[in-house]
């Protein structure tokens, strides 16, 4: 859990954007850019404080309300951006979306990946057993029988 609390601190700035205030989006933008430095430019905080400031127009409203949806508010954002054709304005916002939803995705897969391992490697087990129960020796036999045709076999 102390993973997924990691994650949701780096990527609090989108949900700071949603707040009237605001005032904590600067320190929230420099947690994420500290985080993703090789992706996200440093001055990522003035492009927050525009979508902070376009969310509360009537253009950011189909994000802000509540949807009957399952939909994401993040997915919402980057719908907005997309759908707008915004990512020329909100290019690192564009890109910490992007990264913060294949996050998810990539953590299910592999934890997909493991419970499918998990279950092939019991079938194995399984079926093992199985045959080792069917094909184990007779009791009656000697075990000699075994030896002496190996014998035989290599006088040939």
């Amino acid at each position: 859990m102390l993973a997924y609390s990691n994650v949701a601190k780096q990527f609090s700035v989108f949900q700071e954007c949603l707040r009237d205030d605001g005032n904590n989006i600067r320190s929230a933008a420099e947690r994420l850019v500290v985080a993703y430095e090789n992706d996200l430019e440093t001055d990522i905080y003035n492009e927050f404080v525009q979508f902070h400031k376009l969310l509360k127009t009537d253009f950011g409203k189909p994000v802000v309300e509540l949807h009957q949806s399952a939909e994401s508010i993040e997915l919402r954002m980057y719908k907005l951006i997309t759908g707008a054709n915004l990512q020329r304005v909100f290019p690192n916002i564009k890109v910490g979306l992007r990264i913060y939803l294949s996050l998810m995705v990539t953590n299910c897969s592999g934890e997909r990946s493991f419970s499918k391992l998990k279950r092939i490697k019991n079938e194995l087990r399984s079926t093992n057993n199985a045959s080792r129960t069917t094909e184990s020796p007779n009791v009656d036999e000697p075990r000699t029988r075994g030896v002496a045709r190996d014998r035989t076999q290599r006088a040939d």
